[in-house]
């Protein structure tokens, strides 16, 4: 008699410990799961941040381009409109010309540059899109993840509620039972 009673206790001990152990281990496979879509939104948002400064540094250089380039016109405007000497005038042609290739060399390094940069900023919007989509997609697994712990729990709380109702029905019998 008292056999069963210790035996159907320990039964109930174990039940109970091992849904807590199962529910122990979702919840920290749901922290994990947390923790890794935080992480991606940190990254994501960091990438954004990258993203914004290389736009502002290529915008500075178009800008710088352009003045330099609007300096050359300019010379090149002031040498012609200066023909008091001839020889005056050629050498500061020259000049001119080979400020103007400067800037131009230099205008074309700045629009190198610009591409450049635009290609990096096309390539961070590419890795941030792709670390939003990893962290809705992480976020997604995390609220899947907490729908099978719910769903867990709530089948080993009907499993309780079973077992506890089974060994009600025992109890009863046993204390009915005459034991002569």
């Amino acid at each position: 008699m008292f056999t069963l009673s210790a035996r159907a206790t320990r039964r109930k001990r174990l039940a109970v410990t091992s849904a807590l152990g199962v529910l122990s281990l979702l919840v920290v496979a749901a922290a994990v799961g947390l923790y890794l879509i935080r992480d991606a939104q940190q990254e994501a948002t960091a990438q954004a941040h990258r993203v914004a400064e290389q736009l502002a540094l290529t915008r500075n250089a178009e800008q710088a381009a352009r003045a330099e380039h609007g300096k050359a016109v300019a010379a090149n405007q002031k040498l012609e409109s200066q023909n008091a000497d001839l020889v005056a005038a050629a050498r500061a042609a020259d000049q001119a010309r080979i400020e103007a290739d400067r800037a131009r060399v230099e205008a074309d390094l700045a629009r190198l540059r610009a591409e450049q940069s635009r290609r990096l900023e096309q390539r961070s919007k590419r890795r941030a899109i792709e670390a939003a989509r990893r962290a809705e997609q992480a976020k997604a697994e995390a609220t899947e993840a907490s729908a099978d712990l719910q769903r867990a729990l709530d089948i080993e709380n009907q499993r309780i509620h079973e077992l506890q109702e089974a060994t009600k029905g025992v109890a009863k019998l046993i204390t009915h039972v005459d034991t002569d």
